[in-house]
C-alpha cells in the first residue's frame, strides 16, 4: 500500500504541472490602481473617475486604466461565443450620435443579430 501511495503521489507532483492552465490570464487586485467610479460595486472607494481633479491624477477615462488597455473585448466576446460590434460611421453632433447616428448604430446591430 505505501508503494502503491508513492507511486501514485509521484505521478501527481510530476503530472500536476503539466496540467495547469495554458492560457494567459489576468487578475484585477482590489487596490487603487483597479478602481474606476461606474466599474466596481457600489459603495466601494475609488481614486479614478471622469470628475477626478487633475492635481490629484491625468487619468479621467477608463480606457486609460492599466487593466482596460490590458483586456481584449474581443477575447472575452471569442470566450463566450458573442459576436464583436464595431460600431462604424456614425455620425454625430458634440460629440453625441445624432438622428442619422442612431440609424447607422441600430442598423449595424440588426445586421448582426439577424445572421
Amino acid at each position: 500500500m505505501k508503494r502503491f501511495t508513492f507511486i501514485i503521489s509521484f505521478i501527481m507532483l510530476t503530472f500536476m504541472p503539466l496540467m495547469a492552465q495554458v492560457k494567459q490570464t489576468v487578475a484585477v487586485l482590489g487596490d487603487s490602481y483597479s478602481t474606476f467610479e461606474g466599474f466596481i460595486p457600489k459603495g466601494y472607494a475609488t481614486w479614478y473617475s471622469p470628475t477626478a481633479p487633475p492635481e490629484t491624477t491625468d487619468v479621467n477615462k477608463v480606457e486609460q486604466t492599466w487593466w482596460w488597455q490590458v483586456i481584449s473585448v474581443k477575447k472575452i466576446c471569442n470566450k463566450y461565443q458573442v459576436p464583436v460590434i464595431a460600431l462604424h460611421d456614425i455620425d454625430k453632433k458634440n460629440g453625441h450620435p445624432t438622428i442619422k447616428g442612431m440609424k447607422s448604430i441600430a442598423d449595424q446591430v440588426l445586421k448582426v443579430i439577424k445572421k
